[in-house]
Parts: structure tokens; sequence; C-alpha cells
């Protein structure tokens, strides 16, 4: 596994600026990113220096050998943290000495070079005077600014510089003869020691931390470079050490872990929440972490509806019973927030007139709105019992999280909504059901009721005619046609009820082998009479050989007399019709062109449901059932066929629809159990 590092680089430039070194980022050879420190120990600003490779700033004879050597870190699995020494030429032609570190990082899903470098100019020149004279070495020394001393290898002092006794606030001759350890923290001296030894074994310089305890009892942070001094003899007679302070860097560096396990967190979270839709849980979750984030001692969040505010989840020394409790949203810090929609972050809430003391002892407090889709859900507040406990990055924080937890509270509270309005619509829906069962059946018992007396009504209007034929006035023989009519309506209003309410139910059907051309020339021979006496031309255009397709013969042939029983309906004397059946690729083509009245643009997309009948002038007088298109449509989906239709207005209508062709591997005949659409 590769140990390099991901973080974003809105966390990097958070601390970046606050490192004493330079710091900066390396995408191959160019730099992407550098502190402030880069143009004061250089005097290239960042603008500069990422116009230019950044090898072009090392001297010549350095930046081959540093260019190797980072390659080749690079392509180790996993890629180890380095140290490089080089020369860099200043922008005023003066040479700096650079110390680097180089850590390779993830950043915003890119693999970056970290480089951590110091000035170590001084260092170097500490190092030369020290190779001349002791006396050279001294006058150099003591003019430095950092921190420089010598000691044995048991680690008694036998140099300090003057920024050394200032920095501790000794007197150079009271630390000269004792060992530095006793400046050490306690529990940083055995890593110092083991460092000591280090260099002494390898002889070569090395870099490290340790704490410090300085006369006024504060603790700092100070980086060191021991570099070791040879005898005559070849072994280590001393160790010249060069140092900082590093606290502030060290500080810089902590906030900044503190800061991405905090993001850590928040992503946590989030990822937990938006896997979450219960209402309770979402509160338990957020709420534990705020105050994980923060590490307040308590916290509450409240819930606000319809300008009521209730207190929904606690966390730490509140009382219980203010569980459920409603509160006022004009009193308190938290109302104050509610009217304002603007979080708060007191650092001492005992000097704000509004606060309410809930939680015994409660000093500071962050106090921050839920706010998701411009709506205020509700308050989410924290707090400790010690002053100026949170601080500004606390506090954008929280309000980080409290916008992640507005959205999966609105998702949690959307969703018991929607599970409530689901049983409601359940509950609708079965009444629904067992309205719809008794509609169906109502219909099913007058449409089969209606046929027996509808029967004996058209025999006896028969009879009456026969036998009063030569002895009725010819006035009364037309009421008797009158009644024919009337029946005939009954009739066909019934049959159509009748098979929608078959087709509204599962059934078996019969699919055999059935030819359409047989079933079309049927049609057309019955209803070819009616035309006649319309003084409609019909013309049949058919294909030659049989047209098989699978289905049920008996619908097929209600479905092509419905159409052009339809077309010879609403076409007016001396018009056309023109039926075709045609065959394109693998499906046949069956369709009514006639020359009627056609249908409005506005009435054509509800044409299809029942007992929709489209109105017009010419149409008025028309008499049907507004069944017949539904019925059609119905047998033709059964069939995995699709409908065909188009009208205009005052030049004719084109109805019709397309089968798949019998496949060749298909049975003679065969059952098959289809579900038609219930009537509605």
């Amino acid at each position: 596994m590769d140990n390099t590092s991901a973080i974003s680089d809105a966390q990097f430039r958070l601390v970046a600026e606050h490192m004493e070194a330079i710091l900066c980022l390396l995408r191959d050879s160019q730099m992407v990113f550098a502190n402030r420190q880069l143009e004061k120990i250089t005097g290239y600003t960042q603008a500069e220096v990422s116009a230019m490779s950044v090898y072009d700033l090392l001297l010549p004879e350095d930046a081959g050998r540093v260019r190797a050597a980072v390659t080749e870190n690079r392509q180790l699995s996993p890629r180890p943290a380095m140290r490089l020494e080089f020369r860099i030429q200043r922008k005023n032609g003066g040479i700096c000495w650079i110390d680097l570190t180089v850590k390779h990082i993830v950043l915003d899903g890119m693999l970056t070079s970290l480089c951590i470098a110091h000035d170590m100019t001084a260092s170097k020149q500490i190092s030369d005077a020290l190779r001349q004279s002791e006396d050279r070495y001294r006058s150099v020394v003591d003019k430095q600014l950092e921190l420089v001393s010598r000691c044995t290898p048991d680690t008694v002092l036998t140099f300090a510089n003057e920024s050394y006794c200032r920095y501790f606030g000794v007197k150079r001759e009271d630390i000269i003869g004792k060992s530095f350890m006793e400046l050490v923290v306690d529990s940083d001296r055995e890593a110092t020691l083991s460092h000591l030894q280090r260099v002494a074994q390898n002889g070569v310089p090395f870099l490290y931390e340790h704490r410090v305890v300085l006369p006024s009892g504060e603790v700092r942070w100070q980086e060191w470079t021991d570099y070791p001094i040879i005898a005559q003899d070849g072994t280590v007679s001393e160790f010249q050490s060069v140092g900082r302070d590093i606290t502030e860097r060290k500080q810089a560096e902590a906030e900044r872990n503190h800061y991405i396990h905090w993001l850590e967190i928040i992503q946590r979270v989030d990822s937990e929440l938006t896997q979450v839709l219960s209402f309770d849980y979402v509160l338990k979750i957020a709420l534990d972490a705020a105050i994980r984030l923060s590490r307040a001692s308590a916290g509450a969040i409240h819930m606000v509806e319809k300008e009521q505010m209730w207190v929904a989840h606690i966390i730490g020394n509140y009382p219980g019973s203010m569980i459920g409790m409603r509160v006022p949203t004009s009193k308190g810090i938290i109302g104050r927030v509610v009217r304002s929609g603007k979080a708060e972050f007191i650092t001492d809430v005992r000097n704000d007139p509004d606060y309410v003391p809930n939680v015994v002892d409660t000093v500071s407090q962050i106090t921050v709105p839920l706010v998701a889709a411009d709506r205020l859900l509700g308050v989410m507040n924290v707090q400790s019992n010690q002053r100026d406990y949170f601080t500004p990055q606390i506090f954008d924080l929280v309000k980080l999280l409290a916008s992640r937890v507005a959205s999966a509270l609105d998702n949690a509270r959307l969703y018991d909504v929607s599970q409530q309005q689901l049983g409601e619509l359940q509950g609708l829906y079965q009444q629904v059901s067992l309205l719809e069962q008794l509609k169906t059946q109502v219909i099913r018992v007058a449409a089969h009721d209606l046929r027996n007396p509808l029967g004996v009504i058209s025999g006896y209007v028969q009879l009456l005619e026969v036998e009063l034929e030569d002895k009725i006035d010819p006035r009364l023989k037309d009421y008797f046609g009158i009644i024919r009519q009337a029946t005939d309506r009954i009739d066909k209003i019934t049959r159509d009820i009748l098979t929608m309410e078959r087709m509204g139910e599962a059934q078996e059907l019969l699919m055999e082998h059935a030819d359409l051309r047989e079933i079309v020339l049927e049609v057309c021979d019955s209803l070819r009479p009616q035309a006649r006496d319309k003084g409609i031309d019909l013309r049949v255009t058919v294909t030659d050989t049989p047209v098989i397709v699978v289905g049920n013969r008996t619908l097929l042939h209600e479905t092509a007399d419905n159409l052009l029983n339809n077309a010879i309906k609403y076409t007016p004397t001396g018009g056309q019709i023109t039926v075709t059946l045609r065959l394109e690729e693998k499906q046949v083509i069956f369709e009514v062109q006639d020359s009627g009245f056609g249908i409005p643009q506005d009435q054509q997309d509800r044409l299809f449901q029942p007992f929709f009948r489209a109105q017009t002038k010419e149409t008025r007088s028309i008499k049907g059932t507004g069944l017949g298109l539904h019925i059609v449509k119905s047998i033709i989906e059964r069939h995995h066929g699709t409908l065909r239709f188009k009208s205009t207005y005052g030049a004719g209508s084109t109805f019709g629809f397309a089968l798949p062709l019998m496949k060749k591997s298909s049975s003679k005949a065969r059952k098959i159990t289809t579900v038609f659409p219930k009537l509605s």
C-alpha cells in the first residue's frame, strides 16, 4: 500500500501561510503553490516561479542530482519522505543553501510533491568557519540569528551563541559545562539521545525535533540539525547543532491535522446521513457529530414548524423533561437565531441579556439555524462551561455540519410525509377498488338483464308489424321503425359493455393461425350493402396470398368490423372509403381511409378512451356508444400490435393497426391467458 496521504487544496492552503519555512507544491517540475517564505528567501514571487521549471532555480551542478533523486523516489512504492541539500541562486544573484524535505501526497486527486525547505545558509557558513579556525567560528556564530551550540557526546555544552542564550534567558557562563538535556522535556530526552548516537555512528548530519522548557515554564518546539565534528583519531569529539523555534509551525500542523480530522468526521457523518431516512436517527447522529466536532459538553436540536418550536433531541446536562417541550421563539438566544436566521458564536452567554439558562454552568455557545431549500427546519446549538472555548474555525465547521444535517432532516421529513401519504393512498385505493368491483358488478347485471326484456320488445314489435301490416296508418309504421332503431342501439350498447367486461378480466383466449386477408374480405362483404345504401364508393385492396397471424379470429373480426363500420358511419353520402391490407417487413398493415368529417385536433388525444365520442356539428346526430375504438385499442395491444391513426378535420381520417406476422415455428393453435384493461 502506498502511504501517500490525501488532503484537499483548501485544507492545505489554510495552514501553509503560517509555516516559517518555504512550503510549496510541485506537479512534475511546475510549482502550483508556494507560501510567502519563498519570496522572502529567494526574492522570486510565486508568479515568477510558476513561469519556469523549479529546477531552473538550482545551480546547474546541483539540478541534475536533485532531479534524479526525486524521479527515483516517485517510482518507489510506498514512496518514503526524502531529504536533499542543494544550492539555489537568489534573484539578486546570491547563493542560498536549502535543506529540503519532500513527501508525495494526493492533492485534489493528483499526485503532488509537498516540499518543506529551510534556509541552511547560516549553518553552512558556520561549518565553513569551524573548519577554518575556532576564533573565526565564534565570531561568525555569535552573529547568527539561529540557535547554535556545541556539545560533547555525553551532552555537555561547550559553546552556545548569543541567540541561544537570549532564547533560553540564560548567561553563557551559567550553561557551559552543563548538559543541555536539562532543558529538554523529560518525555523527549530518550529520543534526543538516540538521535545523537545515530549521528555519532553514521557520521552524517541529522535533522530532528524535540520540546524544551523555558525558565518561564513555557514549553516550546525546536528543530535541530546536528553535525558531527570528527577528531584526528576518526572519532566524534563534539556535535555542532543549529536550531530554530518551530512552535508556530507545529501549532499550524496540529491545526491542519485537527481540521482534516474534523472534515473526515463531517464526511463520515454526511455519508451516513445520506443512507438514513429515519428522522429520529438523523437527529441522534447529527447532534452526536456536532458534540464530537466541537468537543462541547452539551447540545440540543430544536425543530421549527408553522412558527412553533420544540426540543427534538438533547445531549448533556439538560433536564430530561425538555424533550418535546414547546419553546417560544420570542425568547432566548435560540429564539433570536430563529427570528434572524443567522448563526451566532457567543464567547460568554452570561453577558447576553437573552440567554435562558437551561444547562448549568454554560458559558460559551454556538447556535446555528438548520436551513434546507430556503426553509428553516430548526436550530442546532452546542455549549461549553468554559469561556472562549470555541474558536472561529470550530464555528465554521459546525455551520458546515449544520448545512448537511438540514438536508438530511429535510429528506427524512419528506420520507415520513411520503410514507404517511402512501398509507392514505393505499386506503383510498382499497376504497376505489371496492367501488370499481361494485360498479363492474352493476354494469354486468344491468347489461345482461337488459337483453332479456330487449329481446321481448324487439320480438313483439316484429310480430305487431306483421299482424298489422295492412291495417295501420303509414305514419304508425314509421313509429315501428323508430322503435327498431332504439332497440338496435340498446342491443349494441349492451353487447359493447359485455365485451369490455369480458376483456377486463383475466381469461383464456384461443390464439390460432388466422388469415387476416380472409377476415378483411368477410368484413368488407358484410358491410358493402350498408356503404352502397349511402352512396359511398368502397374500394378494397388486399394481398394476393393469405396473411397469417397468431391471434383470436373472433376479436380480429370485431376489430376490422368496428373500424370499417365507423368509417361508413362518419363518411357523408357520396364519399369514398379505401380498405388496404399490405405487408411491411415482418408485419401486416391494415388501414381504413375515409373522406369523412375528420376529427378536430383538440379532441384526438381522448379518442381511444372509453365512452368518449368526438363532437362536431356534422356528427351530433350520429348515434354511438363511444366504446368501439377503445375495444379496438385493447384487442390490438393484446395481440402485441400497434394502432395507426391520423385525421384532419374536414378532410377525413385513417384508422388501422399493425400486427406481427406468424413465425414459422409457431404451433397451430394455443391458449394463452391475457389481461385486458379494465373499463374505467
